[in-house]
């Protein structure tokens, strides 16, 4: 004998009209979520900010910077890295020049700065395979 199948009819109710009932249990909310008509999803994506075509690209810079402070704090196109690793320097110039190692490349140093942390710098910059890499040099003003 063949058993005949039935098939349980889920009504069509709003997800607004759910949200908005306290007594729904979750199954009934399921049910609701899975009846949710075509007119519904067309009427939601209409309602969904759209993003633009263009494409938001960071400009590279003409040139890097790398400043180390006094305290050996090393600034990377004015941006203050967290630590002074040579990791995070190298992940710093890598992410301003997108890979770019045909900039030229600038190291100032605070006068007091261990000169470590400048050969560092110059080693990674090197080892990344900038070749036009500087130091630049503040004139003391002569006094009179």
């Amino acid at each position: 004998m063949m058993r005949r199948m039935t098939s349980t009819v889920r009504s069509s109710i709003g997800i607004s009209q759910l949200a908005r009932s306290s007594t729904l249990m979750r199954s009934d909310w399921r049910a609701a979520a899975w009846a949710t008509s075509a007119s519904d999803v067309r009427a939601l994506s209409e309602a969904l900010p759209q993003a633009d075509s263009a494409a938001v690209v960071e400009e590279l810079p003409e040139q890097v910077d790398i400043m180390i402070t006094e305290a050996g704090t090393f600034l990377v196109n004015g941006r203050e890295l967290i630590n002074g690793r040579p990791e995070t320097i190298r992940n710093a110039l890598q992410k301003v020049t997108g890979g770019n190692n045909s900039l030229p490349l600038t190291i100032s140093a605070d006068a007091n700065a261990k000169h470590q942390h400048v050969v560092t710098a110059m080693d990674i910059a090197g080892r990344l395979g900038f070749v036009q890499i500087s130091i630049a040099t503040v004139n003391e003003p002569e006094s009179e």
